[in-house]
C-alpha cells in the first residue's frame, strides 16, 4: 500500500454536499492500493455551515486525519454582515445579512482582499502541517480538492518546493464561478485571481473536474499537462430501501434536498406549486434562502411548504427515497457555464429510484444524464407548461399507485463512487510510478515562514 496526501478544507465532521467527494475518495482509495492521509481543518476553527460527524464512521481504520487550525477572515466578514460565522460559510449566500450597505462592503472585502477566497487563511497552516507529514514518511502524491480553491495553493507549494506529484481536483469553476459576480471584484483582484488560476492549472501534474464542459473551459485558459473528468456520483452503501409511493398519503410529496439558494429560484416552479397547493407538499430539506421562501409565498404555495432544515446525510438520503418526486435546480449562470454542472445530489437522487424533475439548461449535462438514465426530465427555468405537465403526470401515477419507470442501471452504474475513485487511482499510477525517486521528500528544504508560501505562489516564470 502507498500513501497519498488528500488536502480538503471540507471534510467530516463538517456536513453537506461539499464533504462528499473527498470523503468517498478517502473511503475507496484503499481498494486501489492507496491509503490517504487527509489534511483538513480542525472543526473548532472551521466555518462549516452544517455538521455531520457520523460520516467519519465510513472511513477505513488505515485512513488517518491531520487537522490544523486556521486564521479565518469569515469571522470579520460575519461581523460586518451582522451574522454568525456559520451563516456566511457557504458561497451560495443563503443568508444576505441584516444591513444591505454593510453587506455590500463585506462582500467587496471578501472578493478583493481575501484571494483567491475567504479560506486563504488556512493555507499557511496547511502547508506547515504538510511539511511535517512529509518529513515523517514518503507520499506517492498529493491531491488537492476545491472549492475553496485556496486549497490548491497547498498543492502548488508542495509540487514546486518538494517535487511531490500533484493532482488538482476542481469541483467547480474558479474565476468563472457565478458567485464572483456578487463579490464586486475590482480589476486588480480579478487579475490576481486569474494568475492564481493559471498557475495552478499549468503546474499541476494532472487536473480533474466534474464534467467535460468545465474541463473544456479550464483548458481554454491554460496548457494543462494531463486532464481527466471524474464526475460526482453516488455511494451504493448510502442508498436506503425505497418503498412504492402510497396514494393513502394526504398529499403528493415533492422533495428538495440541499441548499436552496437564490440563484436556484424558479418562479415557474413556484407558480405550479401554488396551483397545486391543496394536494402537493413541497418538502425542503436543507438551508433555504429568504428570497426563495418569498417567491413561494407570492405564488400562493406557502401552505404547501414544509421546511425541514439541515439533516445528517443518512437522513437526507431517506428523505430522497420517501418522496414521490425530487426537485433538482441547476444554479443560473449568466454565461451559460452551468451546462456542465453535474452535482452529486443528482446522482444520489437517481440512486434512490425516485423520479426527478430538473430545472436548468435543457441542453446541459444534467439533462443528458436524466435522459440516458430514464430517471426524469429537465425543463428550462421559465418553462411553466412543461413543469406543470410533468408534475401532473406523476401525480396521476401516484394516485394510481403505479411504480416509477425503471432506470437504466448500466448508465447509473458508471457513477458509482467506487468506480470513480478507480479513475483517480489510475491518475496516481501514471504521475507517480513506484520507481519515482523520493529524495526531495526525504530531505525537504529548510522551514520558512509559512505565510511566505502564499506571497510566492505566483512566480514570474509561470507558463
Amino acid at each position: 500500500m502507498r500513501r497519498v496526501l488528500l488536502v480538503s478544507y471540507h471534510f467530516p465532521p463538517g456536513g453537506g454536499t461539499s464533504v462528499q467527494r473527498a470523503l468517498k475518495f478517502a473511503k475507496y482509495l484503499p481498494l486501489y492500493g492507496y491509503v490517504p492521509t487527509v489534511l483538513t481543518l480542525d472543526p473548532a476553527t472551521a466555518a462549516y455551515g452544517a455538521m455531520d460527524p457520523a460520516l467519519l464512521k465510513q472511513l477505513p481504520e488505515a485512513v488517518s486525519i491531520e487537522r490544523t487550525r486556521s486564521w479565518d477572515p469569515l469571522a470579520m466578514y460575519a461581523r460586518l454582515q451582522g451574522l454568525k460565522k456559520e451563516e456566511v460559510s457557504g458561497l451560495g449566500f443563503v443568508r444576505e445579512g441584516r444591513r444591505s450597505g454593510v453587506g455590500g462592503l463585506a462582500r467587496w472585502v471578501r472578493g478583493n482582499i481575501f484571494l483567491p477566497d475567504a479560506r486563504v487563511g488556512w493555507v499557511p497552516f496547511a502547508i506547515a502541517a504538510a511539511r511535517r507529514l512529509l518529513r515523517a514518511r514518503p507520499f506517492a502524491a498529493v491531491i488537492t480538492t476545491g472549492p475553496p480553491q485556496s486549497a490548491h495553493l497547498v498543492g502548488s507549494y508542495l509540487k514546486t518546493r518538494l517535487g511531490i506529484p500533484w493532482i488538482a481536483d476542481l469541483r467547480d469553476l474558479w474565476t468563472d464561478d457565478h458567485h464572483n459576480a456578487r463579490l464586486h471584484q475590482w480589476l486588480p483582484a480579478r487579475f490576481i485571481n486569474r494568475r492564481l488560476e493559471r498557475h495552478v492549472l499549468t503546474r499541476a501534474d494532472a487536473v480533474v473536474t466534474i464534467s467535460e464542459a468545465l474541463g473544456a473551459k479550464l483548458r481554454s485558459k491554460a496548457r494543462i499537462r494531463r486532464y481527466q473528468t471524474i464526475p460526482n456520483g453516488f455511494d451504493p452503501a448510502d442508498v436506503p430501501q425505497r418503498s412504492r409511493p402510497s396514494a393513502d398519503r394526504a398529499r403528493f410529496v415533492v422533495g428538495y434536498i440541499g441548499s436552496f439558494t437564490e440563484d436556484r429560484n424558479s418562479a415557474a416552479f413556484a407558480k405550479v406549486m401554488g396551483e397545486l397547493a391543496g394536494e402537493v407538499e413541497v418538502r425542503l430539506v436543507g438551508l433555504v434562502a429568504d428570497s426563495v421562501m418569498e417567491e413561494f409565498q407570492r405564488a400562493g404555495a406557502g401552505d404547501a411548504l414544509v421546511a425541514v432544515g439541515h439533516v445528517p446525510h443518512s437522513e437526507a438520503m431517506r428523505h430522497m427515497a420517501a418522496a414521490d418526486l425530487l426537485l433538482l435546480v441547476v444554479s443560473r449562470h449568466r454565461d451559460g457555464l452551468n451546462k456542465g454542472f453535474i452535482g452529486g445530489k443528482l446522482l444520489e437522487y437517481l440512486s434512490t429510484g425516485t423520479a426527478v424533475l430538473g430545472i436548468g439548461p435543457p441542453d446541459g449535462d444534467a439533462a443528458d444524464i436524466l435522459r440516458r438514465t430514464g430517471g426524469g426530465a429537465l425543463f428550462d427555468y421559465d418553462d411553466e407548461d412543461g413543469i406543470r405537465a410533468f408534475v401532473a403526470g406523476h401525480i396521476q401515477r401516484w394516485r394510481a399507485n403505479e411504480p416509477a419507470p425503471p432506470l437504466n442501471k448500466d448508465v447509473l452504474r458508471a457513477f458509482d463512487r467506487r468506480t470513480l475513485t478507480g479513475k483517480l487511482a489510475a491518475i496516481i499510477d501514471e504521475i507517480a510510478p513506484t520507481q519515482r525517486a523520493a529524495s526531495k521528500q526525504a530531505n525537504p528544504c529548510p522551514d520558512r515562514a509559512a505565510w511566505q508560501a502564499v506571497a510566492n505562489v505566483l512566480p514570474g516564470d509561470a507558463a
